[in-house]
């Protein structure tokens, strides 16, 4: 992991619910990055890229600087169709921060 490539991205409004959310992946290197992360796959995907070729804790802390209101509506799509998990999971959720 060391030699990894960390991005970090963001679903961007037209990912709906999800926008706001982020997290972060690994590449083999930056070459390995660029060739898979084209403006046509983040365009599909609906994501942008925050912060490339960072280390493991920026990663973290981007991806945990996230406000609730966009973690909470990914729950709750998550959960839409198991509406008596809701209220449980944003317990947590709101306990976690």
């Amino acid at each position: 992991m060391a030699d990894d490539y960390l991005v970090v991205f963001e679903y961007t409004k037209e990912a709906g619910a999800y926008a706001g959310n982020r997290y972060y992946t690994c590449f083999d290197n930056s070459e390995d990055f660029k060739q898979t992360c084209t403006d046509e796959w983040l365009a599909e995907t609906n994501q942008k890229v925050v912060e490339a070729g960072v280390s493991v804790g920026r990663a973290g802390y981007l991806c945990s600087s996230v406000p609730l209101g966009p973690r909470i509506r990914a729950l709750m799509q998550e959960y839409e169709d198991v509406p008596e998990v809701i209220p449980t999971v944003l317990a947590i959720e709101v306990s976690n921060r």
